[in-house]
């Protein structure tokens, strides 16, 4: 018995997003886990609105460390809306910059949350 392959949706759904692992900026390695957990907390949040369909963390982080296009990334996933960023901890303070991608396909905009 042969399993079909599983087709990608031609359109990604119009509110679609995966939240890629944020990037540890800090001097710290042990402060990884903060990063993951801001990007665990979005994914959470995003999840929450109705109508919006978010990919799971578990898949997410599956493209942790690695270096690809977001264009690819959105064909593979489905998604219209990538976001991506990096987390800084010193001492008492926390820097998130988010990068949103608005339709992969065009071209990047950084934005300070």
């Amino acid at each position: 018995m042969t399993i079909p392959p599983i087709s990608q949706p031609a359109v990604a759904p119009r509110l679609s997003i995966v939240v890629l692992p944020f990037a540890n900026r800090g001097n710290d390695p042990d402060q990884q886990y903060f990063a993951d957990g801001i990007t665990e907390d979005l994914t959470a949040d995003l999840s929450r609105i109705a109508g919006m369909f978010v990919i799971s963390r578990n898949t997410a982080f599956t493209y942790k460390d690695k270096r690809v296009d977001t264009k690819q990334i959105g064909r593979e996933l489905g998604v219209r809306y990538i976001l991506e960023g990096s987390v800084r901890r010193s001492s008492n303070q926390i820097r998130v910059n988010a990068q949103p991608d608005p339709e992969p396909r065009r071209k990047r905009r950084a934005q300070k949350i």
